[in-house]
Formats: C-alpha cells, sequence, structure tokens
C-alpha cells in the first residue's frame, strides 16, 4: 500500500468518525436494527422487541453488530462505529479492485476521492443500517 492510500484511508476513518454520535439525527429505522443486535447478543435469537422486521431478514448485520456490543457499550456511537468501519473495508476493497483493473494513479486517486466524498457512501456508512454491508461486501 503506497503512503497517499494509507493517508486516504485514515482521513476517511476520521472525516466518518468526526461527530458520530450527533450527526445526522437519530433516525426512526437505527433504534429497530440496533436492538435486534442488542438481543441476539443476549439471547442468541434475532428478536425485535420494538416490532417491524428490522434485522430479522437480513441477519448477518445484526450479527456483526452484535459483536461490537458485546465489546464496547451499547450505545449510539458504537452502532454506527460499525458502520463506519464496514465504510474503511469497502474503500480498501475498492482500492484492490482499482489495482486489479490496472487503473492508472490519477484514475485510482479520483474515484477514491470520489467514494470518500460520495453522498450516499456519507450518509449510508454513517447510520446503523445493513445497507452498509450490503455495499462492502457486495
Amino acid at each position: 500500500m503506497t503512503w497517499w492510500r494509507g493517508c486516504l484511508l485514515a482521513f476517511y476513518a476520521l472525516m466518518m468518525s468526526f461527530g458520530l454520535d450527533r450527526v445526522p439525527l437519530v433516525l426512526f429505522d437505527e433504534t429497530p436494527y440496533a436492538d435486534t443486535a442488542y438481543q441476539f447478543g443476549l439471547s442468541g435469537h434475532f428478536h425485535n422487541l420494538l416490532g417491524g422486521f428490522s434485522g430479522q431478514q437480513f441477519f448477518l448485520y445484526p450479527a456483526y453488530l452484535s459483536v461490537f456490543f458485546k465489546f464496547l457499550p451499547v450505545t449510539l456511537w458504537t452502532a454506527r462505529f460499525a458502520s463506519v468501519l464496514l465504510g474503511v473495508i469497502g474503500l480498501w476493497v475498492l482500492m484492490r479492485i482499482c489495482d486489479e483493473l490496472a487503473f492508472k494513479r490519477f484514475t485510482t486517486f479520483l474515484i477514491l476521492v470520489g467514494f470518500c466524498l460520495y453522498n450516499t457512501t456519507v450518509v449510508g456508512f454513517r447510520i446503523v443500517r445493513p445497507e452498509a454491508m450490503v455495499v462492502t461486501l457486495f
């Protein structure tokens, strides 16, 4: 990994982590996903006490999130940090794809900076939603 890629990963992680518990405000569907992950960590079942189906169809995200709840306090920051980490992994995967496709350095740089600043990825990797995992894994 070149120095500028490491700097870009660090910049992205810091940019996404800044004010994580304040911006954006809590969305209505973040709590059911976090609750499903919390309940899975306690009982091993994907049960949502708040109603709805959040986290029960796409079970991999609550399972992933419950690992963070085991080792860190159950807070909004912890849940959103898990999504930020998926964004950093997604950026690294995009770096590897650019390497495999043998893009020029400047083209790779533009693609990666575009990923970092694209509004959809900024929002998608700052909230508690399974879309962060979908973008990263697929």
